[in-house]
This record gives structure tokens, sequence and C-alpha cells, in this order.
């Protein structure tokens, strides 16, 4: 009279652990997916600015929040841990960094307010950290890392541009119209 059935009523918690194990597993899937951050570096050209450099493996989109003298880098996702050489670069920027708990954010201690640019360059992410008295330009991207993204975007058309060659043209019926008073030429387009 058991069977399969009396097995089933004593054994609540197996379709629960079946349950649980199927999303710890797509869990584990998942981080395993996640970009990860190659290096993180911080530097103090002299042109009077801070910048800091993220390398991922794959291209991941940054945004800055300035909340007083705290920065606050979200990443809108888990990133895998990656060094992280921030404070040491640019003492005179930045005082400590620390990663939130899921991986999603980093949170730098400013030595004081500044003014925040981001840009992305496919995996690299520059952050400017300019005085709040800046003027002019807002700095660009270094010349080697604007050439390489050149150089990606032309290899990146050309094997478009082999991948879909280009059209054969095909000829064009003329037919040609005479009276007394005129000559008519028409050209029969492909539908």
């Amino acid at each position: 009279m058991g069977g399969r059935a009396g097995q089933a009523k004593r054994r609540p918690g197996r379709a629960l652990l079946r349950a649980g194990f199927a999303v710890g597993l797509c869990a584990a899937t998942s981080a395993a997916e996640a970009a990860r951050l190659v290096s993180a570096k911080g530097a103090q050209p002299p042109e009077g600015f801070g910048r800091i450099v993220l390398t991922f493996d794959e291209p991941v989109s940054v945004k800055a929040r300035l909340s007083g003298a705290i920065l606050v880098l979200n990443f809108g996702e888990a990133v895998g841990a990656g060094p992280e050489r921030i404070a040491a670069g640019m003492p005179d920027y930045v005082t400590v960094v620390r990663r939130d708990p899921d991986g999603s954010a980093l949170r730098l201690a400013l030595q004081r307010p500044y003014r925040v640019n981001v840009q992305d360059a496919g995996e690299q992410v520059f952050i400017d950290l300019l005085p709040e008295s800046w003027n002019g330009f807002l700095p660009p991207l270094p010349t080697e890392v604007v050439a390489d993204l050149a150089r990606r975007a032309a290899a990146a058309e050309a094997s478009l541009k082999a991948r879909n060659p280009a059209p054969v043209p095909r000829p064009l019926t003329l037919e040609l119209a005479r009276t007394d008073a005129r000559t008519r030429l028409s050209l029969r387009l492909p539908a």
C-alpha cells in the first residue's frame, strides 16, 4: 500500500532540496560568467587631475556617483575580484578603497570632493577626478587606447565586409522609342 506515494509523504524536504540545488547551480553558473576585474590602477598625471583605470576581461558599464567625499563606482553586476591598487597610485586623491560584499561596486574615500568624468573604451574604463575649479576641455583618452579602438573597429568592419560581399550589379534594360518630334530612352529598374 505504501509504494512511492508513501515515500513522497515521508520525505517532503526532498523536493525542496532539489529546488535549492537547482537555484544554487544557476547562481554558480551566473557567477562564473560574470566579468572579472583584471586590474585597477590609479595615477596622478602632471596635468593636475587623478585618473583611475579599470580593466575588465569584457566590456562592463560603470556608473559613478559622488556623495560628499565618497565615490561609488557601480558595475551593475557582480564583478570577479581583481587587484585594487588605486590608493597607492594616487595618494593625493584617494585614501581608502573598499569593495562591496556582493562585488557590484567599489567605494573610494577621497581626500576632498572632485568632479568625476567616466569614459568607456572597450574593456577599459577611465574615471577622471577633476578639481572643482577645472576649466576647459575634459582630459582625453590616452592616444594608444584610441589607436587600439580604431584598429579594432577597422578589423571588425573588414570582417563584416568579408562576410557580406557587395551585391553583384545586374544589367539594366534600356528601351528606345522614336517619333518624328522626340526620342525617348527608358530604363527598366529591377524589382
